[in-house]
């Protein structure tokens, strides 16, 4: 008795060793590939037959017996191929049954040839036995196991049929298993009863191969439940059809195969796209931690994306549109919102995002697009501040025009003035009372003539004088001319570069530039303590501004260019102030102290001399007006235009 149940114990472990095998295999599917599983359960099934064949059996007690190879190699594969269709579903279960199905043809024809070879005449083998008893041996072992065999490969579609109904019923995972499993024995009782039944034969319901194989079924269920519970994540056989594998496997198997392909190659389509988009994808979890990135993700958050799973995504944005949202309380449906990638770094940037709220395996998580808008706002700031200026010009000239016109029909008035009070004078010589009144209009007259040619100085409609001029020399005489009216109230510093800086230009109305805008700095600075003007001379490339010429000069060269720069550390412009500063009449100072032709007039004369004039202030930062003018090499000409 102890013999036997040595025995039994021994068996029950060596098909238990024999799951775990096949469970190992196709655990490791993914790294070694599903060959090895394959194999590994055709050789058992072969090895099944064979034992079968040979009635190879082992004693329960009380004089039971249980067939090896049915019970210890046949019931594992049983169980592993049940693991194959609840993880893997149909496809899988189709591959399994027509690897059997192949075997048991391979197996009918070796059974045929040898059938051949036994009635050949004169066929023996050296034991003497004859031809027709090695047939009569041989046909009786073929159908024991072409029965076995059909009894096989009819479990392997009533196992997953019965498995499926008890899920679709709501069974717990184990009762549907063990069900399945049952149902496959009853089945392959049934025909052998059928048929002694139909034969007269005597038989048993209860024999030692049905109890050993309902141990067995109730082993390996619990086995299969743990696995799949806590091995296998997915379970892909829920919410389908028992006869699936049925309809499947009559249906077409060619078919099925180029629907995996097609599959397949859709995903990896799919996946190349999303991998080389330029918008960021990343796949996140309720908590805002990474679980899945593409390649553009990974390029602007700077690491690899196996540094980055688990890391929690908002920790490097600001939100800025919009302010209220909270990060950390993420939305239950879709949502635009703009932010700051890693803020306060050198690099900053700004990203347009959508996130939303997706459902993957029963798992909640979101799935925020990103697109980087950096470049897009530097682009439109550039073009809003082109638009500005090009508005400017076009303002600034269209009230050049109109200064001109009046200017040139205030000018014939004035003259028409001037000669009547030539003519009055000289008709009243001996009225000196009147001739004094008719000198005073005269000497009104000409300051109005003077404004007047400032009007066409603005409008590039006045008389220029064009010659060589050495700035250095100019900024000379414009200090000396300045320095009554500054006295002692301001220091002035000059930085003039070493070189020869001359220019083709009227000397006087530059120097006029120049006066107008030291006198505006020294008013500036009139409230400082300490006022200070700087004036510097050189290269264009040397300014510390951009070199920016307007569209109206055209293409121009920054070694073909000087500068002058005049800068104040004064009261400074507000944003207001600047964009109205070259406008005719404008002027901040009180009623009497300015006319507001002093800026107009230096924007219409460096503008005449195809320059332009860069302004940078600020309110309590001072002032700096940074005029760029065509250099000249000294050739001692002089023209008049």
């Amino acid at each position: 008795m102890l013999e036997v149940l040595h025995a039994v114990l021994l068996n029950f472990l060596e098909m238990t060793f024999i799951f775990i095998a096949l469970l190992v295999c196709f655990q490791q599917r993914r790294a070694i590939g599903q060959s090895p599983f394959y194999m590994a359960a055709g050789f058992l099934l072969i090895l099944t037959y064979l034992l079968d064949a040979a009635e190879i059996k082992g004693n329960i007690f009380g004089g039971m017996n249980f067939r090896i190879g049915d019970t210890v190699c046949y019931l594992p594969v049983l169980g592993a191929y049940l693991v194959a269709y609840i993880t893997l579903g149909t496809l899988a279960a189709q591959h399994i049954i027509i690897g059997v199905t192949i075997l048991f043809g391979f197996y009918i024809y070796l059974g045929e040839i040898t059938s051949l070879q036994c009635n050949w005449l004169g066929f023996s083998i050296s034991s003497g036995l004859s031809g027709a008893t090695i047939d009569m041996l041989l046909n009786s072992a073929r159908r024991e196991v072409n029965m076995v065999t059909l009894l096989h490969l009819a479990d392997l579609f009533i196992a997953p049929i019965m498995y499926t109904k008890l899920r679709n019923w709501k069974w717990p995972r184990f009762f549907a298993v063990s069900g399945a499993l049952f149902t496959a024995q009853a089945a392959c009782v049934m025909p052998l009863v059928i048929l002694r039944l139909g034969t007269g034969f005597p038989f048993a319901i209860i024999t030692g191969d049905q109890i050993a194989r309902a141990v067995v079924n109730l082993w390996l269920s619990l086995l299969i439940s743990v696995y799949v519970s806590k091995m296998e994540t997915e379970e892909v056989t829920r919410k389908t059809s028992p006869l699936d594998i049925v309809f499947a496997f009559f249906g077409s198997y060619g078919r099925s195969k180029k629907l995996e392909e097609n599959l397949r190659e859709w995903e990896n389509r799919y996946q190349k796209v999303l991998a080389n988009v330029t918008e960021l994808i990343v796949i996140l979890d309720r908590e805002g931690r990474i679980r899945d990135l593409n390649h553009a993700a990974e390029d602007k958050l700077g690491r690899p994306g196996d540094k980055l799973i688990g890391f929690r995504l908002f920790s490097r944005f600001r939100i800025t549109d919009p302010e209220d949202w909270d990060p950390e309380k993420l939305p239950d449906r879709p949502l635009r919102f703009k932010c700051e990638l890693d803020p306060g770094s050198d690099n900053v940037r700004q990203l347009d995002n959508s996130l939303t709220p997706i459902k993957v395996s029963e798992n909640d998580l979101l799935v925020l697009v990103g697109r980087d808008i950096t470049d897009e706002l530097k682009s439109a700031a550039e073009k809003q501040a082109l638009t500005e200026q090009l508005f400017h010009a076009q303002r600034l000239e269209s009230l050049g025009v109109l200064a001109g016109g009046v200017a040139h029909d205030f000018n014939n008035c004035i003259h028409s003035i001037l000669g009547h009070v030539d003519m009055g004078m000289m008709t009243h010589a001996d009225d000196p009372e009147l001739c004094s009144r008719l000198d005073r209009i005269g000497k009104i007259a000409e300051q109005a003539g003077h404004l007047t040619s400032q009007l066409l100085g603005f409008a590039r409609k006045g008389k220029y004088r064009i010659s060589d001029v050495d700035v250095s020399k100019l900024v000379e005489d414009s200090q000396t001319l300045l320095g009554p009216h500054a006295a002692n109230r301001v220091a002035l510093h000059k930085e003039i570069a070493e070189g020869s800086w001359h220019i083709q230009a009227d000397a006087v109305q530059l120097r006029q530039v120049l006066i107008n805008l030291l006198i505006n700095a020294v008013d500036a600075t009139a409230e400082k303590e300490s006022g200070e003007i700087r004036i510097r001379v050189g290269a264009a490339k040397d300014s510390g501004f951009p070199f920016a010429p307007p569209a109206d000069i055209g293409p121009a060269e920054i070694g073909d260019y000087l500068f002058i720069q005049i800068s104040d550390n004064g009261c400074g412009m507000s944003d207001e102030v600047k964009a109205k500063a070259f406008e005719p009449f404008f002027t901040t100072k009180p009623v009497g102290v300015g006319t507001g032709m002093g800026l107009s007039m230096v924007y219409g004369t460096i503008s005449h001399h195809q320059g332009w004039i860069h302004l940078e202030s600020a309110p309590g930062k001072g002032t700096t007006f940074c005029l760029y003018l065509p250099a000249y090499a000294p050739q001692g000409t002089q023209t008049s235009r």
